[in-house]
Formats: C-alpha cells, sequence, structure tokens
C-alpha cells in the first residue's frame, strides 16, 4: 500500500506542478511535469518499467531536451553507481 501511495503522491504532485508552471508562464518546468507525471502509476513491473523508459526517450526527443536527460543520467551515475 504504501508504494501505491508514493506513486499516487508523485503523480498529483507532478499535476499540482505543471498546473503552477502553466500558470507561471514557465514553460520549462510545464514540459517536465507533463512528461513525468504519468510515470509514477506506470512502473509497476520491469516490464512496465521499460515501456514507461522508452516511452519517456520518445517525449524527451520530441521535446529537444536530451541534454537535460544526458545531465541527470551523469548526474544519477555519479551519486549512485561510482564506488
Amino acid at each position: 500500500m504504501e508504494k501505491m501511495f508514493l506513486q499516487y503522491l508523485l503523480y498529483t504532485t507532478f499535476i499540482e506542478l505543471r498546473s503552477k508552471a502553466y500558470e507561471s508562464g514557465d514553460k520549462r518546468s510545464f514540459w517536465l511535469c507533463d512528461i513525468l507525471h504519468n510515470v509514477p502509476l506506470y512502473i509497476n513491473s520491469e516490464e512496465e518499467v521499460d515501456e514507461t523508459y522508452r516511452r519517456l526517450l520518445e517525449e524527451v526527443e520530441n521535446l529537444g531536451i536530451n541534454n537535460w536527460l544526458s545531465a541527470k543520467r551523469e548526474e544519477f551515475e555519479n551519486r549512485y553507481t561510482k564506488t
């Protein structure tokens, strides 16, 4: 139950942030929240994770924000995969 609540919490928070970004005209934040808000709902199994990641990559490509994703990937790897 805790996992589902955390997923719901992330989903609704992204929706709220997306709305605030729209109201303030912050296009970058709006699009980031828009492409990420459904992710928490779709990551219940490895199969779903793979499909969700593929869709995310497509959306990042469509928006032309590959540099953002690359920087986040590098940040993640530096933080969690270095020993």
